[in-house]
């Protein structure tokens, strides 16, 4: 898992070299304000689906614990229907 994110890192790095080897004023666009406005973007949404992600389980587990202490009722009892009589 840790080596596939570091692909796409490298992935990344080759990707954005190349558009500088395309296009040389990429250069100028991307000065350190920009690539630390884009680092500190990239964080708050990582850290925007990790906090998502524990606050969903931490909810998915309270859910089961809540449901584990009810009973369980069906809205159609299972019970035999009474015999109607023929008279």
């Amino acid at each position: 898992m840790k080596g596939v994110t570091m692909l796409k890192w490298i992935g990344l790095g080759v990707v954005i070299w190349s558009l500088s080897l395309l296009w040389p004023e990429v250069n100028f666009i991307l000065t350190p304000p920009v690539i630390a406005g884009l680092v500190l973007a990239l964080a708050a949404i990582i850290l925007a689906y990790i906090l998502g992600y524990y606050h969903s389980q931490f909810d998915q587990t309270q859910t089961d614990r809540c449901n584990e202490n009810k009973q369980k009722h069906s809205s159609r009892p299972s019970r035999p229907v009474p015999p109607l009589s023929m008279a």
